[in-house]
């Protein structure tokens, strides 16, 4: 400190200790320091040398600090803007503080943690610049930001995983009660298929015995009944056996109708008109019936479902040519029900989707459907509009065997 008293001699003096002392701190700072005026380097340490891999300093002077930095700064902007604002509020505050990319007179850039004060000196400001190398800092929280960007995408596989895992075991639990629900009906229709013989039987003995006119019109309409009652029976145990696909040619008028006979009562019961417009000329189509039950069962049902105080429901079967040339059949089942809501048609294919949850729906139906036409090669869309009914079209290859071998080659 320079006293009030002090002669000229002592202070010059003392200046120049300052000036020695500043120097030595400036030249063995272990951190690179930089002198700027007008954002132009004027002089710089060793330790800036050597961070800049350059030997001489008169090559660093005049220089600015964007031309010893990339283009662009990681955050995308270019150093020569960036480092306009840094400067400004230097200037404006005396004091900054940021992180920055700068870039060996080599070409190797290194992250430093830049520090600017401003000082007067013989009457003007003069900055004073110092670097911290974060480099080391900075590559270790990038492999931190990638480690946890990893554990965040194994984190949602194995949620993904997870919730895959509660489908299947719903599903398989869901598969244990059809199968069952299958034994139990095997069951009933054995227990059924006696007394419908002994009926059958009967009706037939009786209408021999009798000549009243009245009487023989009541047997054959005891008898018609109870035949379809055992045409049911035989379609139920055919539907309920557990076995291994098999692949036949089937007669898809003939499987709808086997499949309407096994719920058409229940929309005689809910007064639901069955119109059929069937092609007569189409060909057969190599299926698993009893699969194809289930997917007519599974859409009659849903029908019923929408149509509880009644409607219509249309089934037509057509033949066409896909553009390989392939033959296919198109089933196209359609109600007059309250139809599906735009939001959710997108959904209604997707397992355990339903709108029925608390009426005890498992969302399984449509799903089932669909594994089972893709099984098939074929295809199913649906057409939706809520309160004017559902169109349900699917579309069965002639030979899906074939066409399995087709894309297996």
């Amino acid at each position: 400190m320079i006293k009030p008293e002090s002669t000229l001699e002592e202070i010059k003096k003392t200046l120049q200790e300052s000036e020695t002392k500043y120097r030595l701190l400036f030249e063995n700072s272990m951190d690179p320091v930089f002198l700027m005026d007008h954002g132009k380097f004027m002089d710089c340490n060793k330790a800036a040398l050597e961070i800049l891999h350059c030997q001489d300093k008169d090559r660093i002077a005049g220089l600015r600090p964007f031309q010893i930095s990339p283009e662009k700064q990681p955050d995308g902007l270019l150093s020569k803007e960036k480092e306009k604002k840094a400067i400004y509020y230097a200037d404006n505050e005396t004091k900054d503080q940021f992180e920055w990319v700068h870039r060996t007179f080599d070409g190797i850039d290194f992250w430093v943690q830049v520090s600017l004060t401003v000082v007067p000196v013989d009457g003007k400001l003069i900055t004073h610049v110092h670097w911290r190398d974060i480099t080391e800092r900075k590559h270790a929280e990038e492999k931190l930001r990638i480690l946890l960007s990893e554990l965040e995408s194994k984190n949602n596989q194995l949620s993904k995983a997870y919730e895959e895992l509660k489908k299947s075991e719903a599903m398989l639990i869901q598969s244990e009660k059809m199968v069952s629900l299958g034994q139990l009906s095997a069951g009933i229709a054995h227990e059924l298929k006696n007394p419908l013989s002994i009926i059958l039987q009967g009706i037939a003995y009786v209408r021999s015995s009798v000549e009243n006119g009245a009487l023989i019109d009541a047997c054959d309409r005891i008898k018609k009944s109870a035949i379809r009652a055992d045409i049911v029976i035989q379609n139920l145990l055919s539907f309920s056996r557990q076995a291994p696909p098999s692949f036949g040619e089937e007669d898809m008028n003939i499987l709808i109708e086997e499949s309407l006979a096994m719920v058409e009562h229940q929309m005689n019961l809910q007064n639901i008109e069955v119109i059929r417009n069937y092609s007569h000329h189409i060909p057969s189509v190599r299926v698993d019936a009893n699969q194809m039950k289930q997917v007519f069962i599974n859409t009659f049902i849903n029908a019923a479902e929408a149509m509880k105080d009644g409607g219509t429901i249309t089934l037509t079967t057509t033949t066409g040519f896909a553009k390989d040339g392939e033959p296919y059949v198109e089933v196209a089942i359609t109600d007059t029900g309250t139809g599906i809501p735009e939001e959710i048609i997108k959904n209604v294919l997707d397992p355990f989707f339903t709108t029925k949850r608390n009426s005890g729906g498992t969302g399984l139906g449509l799903s089932v459907t669909k594994g089972i036409i893709d099984r098939h090669h074929g295809s199913i869309a649906i057409n939706s509009k809520e309160g004017a009914g559902t169109a349900i079209k699917i579309a069965l290859p002639r030979n899906p065997l074939e066409n399995r071998d087709a894309l297996d080659g």
